[in-house]
């Protein structure tokens, strides 16, 4: 069973990737265009995938070294946090089942 975490990237990597093709839209347009930081959202909570994969799909923001070391920043701290928040969850569930934690109410 996926986790709320895996739902939360791949709606993520959804939501990058579908900004990335508007952005390049908009910019054959000649259209307002999409922030950087906006762009790079998706990427802090785990959408860096999608975000790639439309990069060089799209061939959008492939030249722009500054936007290239931005998103390496951005799915280096994704990474991190899921990591420390997988073994968060796993010293959850150690304690839980060792009775660490209650799961009723305290007795008045």
């Amino acid at each position: 069973m996926l986790g709320v975490a895996t739902h939360c990237a791949v709606i993520a990597n959804v939501v990058g990737f579908v900004m990335i093709a508007v952005d390049k839209w908009r910019a054959r347009q000649g259209k307002w265009r999409t922030s950087e930081l906006a762009l790079l959202g998706p990427s802090l909570i785990g959408g860096w995938a999608g975000t790639l994969w439309a990069m060089k799909i799209f061939r959008h923001k492939t030249q722009k070294r500054s936007f290239q070391l931005k998103l390496g920043l951005a799915t280096a701290i994704s990474l991190v946090l899921a990591y420390f928040g997988s073994r968060r969850v796993e010293a959850d569930r150690a304690c839980l089942s060792l009775g660490f934690f209650r799961t009723s109410p305290r007795p008045s």
